[in-house]
């Protein structure tokens, strides 16, 4: 469910006599606005891959081979303009120095050929997120099961595109495409895969709860699991986008634009948090320890509304750090005894930018069912339980919480360019042996 802001990059308009006809008419036919709805960018999508598709057959006709060693050697000397004819794509700030094979300042083909292969990549996560908002806002949960493992296909396709991307780029001798973009790719790809089953139990629950009042799910210690991976993937994701912005101002690499790229991450990590602590106090409840699993619920909702965490207390804590302890103290109690059933979400909208607000109706169905679950757990503890709410403290901060792990997944398909198929039936799987 990661959708960056500022991406995907969109094409720019671009007259160049090195390129075919055929080839800039295709590559004309891509929207130069993002698209605006999930048909938008399915044709969005097809269309590169034509655009793409036709790239790789002028190399393989102009060079005569079917080794992309090959391709990108000649990508490498096709120079196409001097300015990333892409918008979101920034230009190296620092040059790269004698020896580089390509023209320096130059966007050339291998250039054009990266971009648009980490385009089509954003734009399948984008695709996986778009379903997974469709599927989540469904009140049937019948005859989905189609449209849930087509989201998954999304992601498996945008990580084929990555990995080739990525491979493309090693054989391309002078390089000029930032690498750590393809890491930031990848973990999204990653953690798109294991939240689609975070939504998809999330909605389940929600059916569940909103009929009878009762949770679907049984295996919900295991996705808390899930979550605190994800959670960990989306901080390593953040220091990995940290370091690339800092990269940006001294570059000999081109770079996407990672402008609130930070403020994003930091939201997702509170979003996978409370993902966390909902699915292990539904794990709790069914366990018959309300204790417990109001202090989860009572962590999630304080950290999606981004209260400030309340730190442990220690005998060397300075008077200051002390008041300041009690007044958070104070502030998160009085929050959690206002929290009403009608409660509401608030958030900061202008994080969520454009395609990168997807994730907002699943970030508030969180919160909703927190509030919920708070209201059903507090009722039941007042009248029959009766435990002490436990306190629970950040995933990183607390050795309550079980160890991450991620659901395996089968293998993601390769993607594999038209031109590099052999007639003679060369078996597909074998084709990573050209990098």
């Amino acid at each position: 469910m990661i959708v960056f802001p500022n991406t995907p990059p969109a094409p720019l308009a671009l007259d160049c006599p090195a390129f075919t006809p055929h080839l800039l008419a295709l590559r004309a036919t891509i929207d130069h606005t993002p698209p605006s709805n999930h048909a938008e960018s399915v044709r969005y999508v097809t269309k590169l891959h034509d655009y793409l598709e036709a790239v790789f057959e002028y190399l393989a006709s102009s060079t005569g081979s079917k080794e992309p060693a090959v391709w990108a050697e000649l990508a490498l000397l096709v120079a196409l303009t001097s300015i990333p004819p892409w918008t979101n794509v920034k230009p190296a700030t620092k040059s790269a120095g004698r020896g580089s094979k390509g023209v320096k300042g130059i966007w050339t083909l291998a250039d054009e050929i990266i971009v648009s292969l980490v385009v089509a990549s954003f734009m399948y996560t984008r695709l996986g997120a778009e379903l997974t908002n469709e599927l989540i806002e469904s009140a049937t949960v019948d005859g989905l099961d189609l449209k849930w493992r087509g989201v998954s296909a999304h992601y498996k396709s945008a990580l084929g595109l990555c990995l080739f991307a990525a491979q493309f780029r090693a054989v391309v001798q002078q390089p000029s495409v930032c690498p750590q973009v393809f890491v930031v790719l990848d973990q999204a790809c990653n953690v798109g895969i294991q939240m689609l089953l975070l939504c998809k139990s999330l909605w389940l629950n929600r059916v569940s709860f909103s009929r009878r009042d009762s949770f679907e799910s049984n295996n919900n210690g295991m996705l808390c699991r899930v979550a605190i991976w994800v959670l960990d993937e989306i901080h390593s994701c953040h220091n990995v986008a940290s370091d690339l912005l800092a990269s940006t101002r001294d570059s000999t690499d081109w770079n996407l634009c990672y402008d609130n790229w930070d403020s994003y991450l930091m939201v997702l990590e509170k979003y996978a948090s409370a993902y966390a602590a909902l699915f292990l106090s539904i794990d709790y409840y069914q366990k018959k320890m309300l204790g417990h699993a109001l202090g989860l619920v009572n962590f999630g909702l304080l950290v999606l509304q981004s209260k400030s965490a309340v730190a442990q207390k220690t005998s060397k804590a300075h008077l200051v750090s002390r008041i300041r302890y009690r007044l958070a103290e104070k502030r998160n109690e009085r929050y959690i005894l206002s929290l009403q059933s009608t409660t509401s979400l608030k958030v900061d909208n202008s994080v969520f930018r454009d395609l990168s607000g997807v994730i907002l109706n699943d970030l508030n169905y969180v919160f909703d069912l927190l509030v919920l679950l708070r209201v059903k757990l507090k009722k039941e503890n007042d009248n029959i339980n009766f435990d002490t709410v436990v306190d629970w403290q950040d995933v990183h901060n607390d050795s309550k919480w079980p160890l991450g792990c991620k659901i395996p997944v089968s293998a993601v398909p390769d993607y594999v360019p038209r031109a590099l198929v052999d007639l003679r039936g060369l078996d597909l799987s074998s084709l990573r042996q050209y990098f």
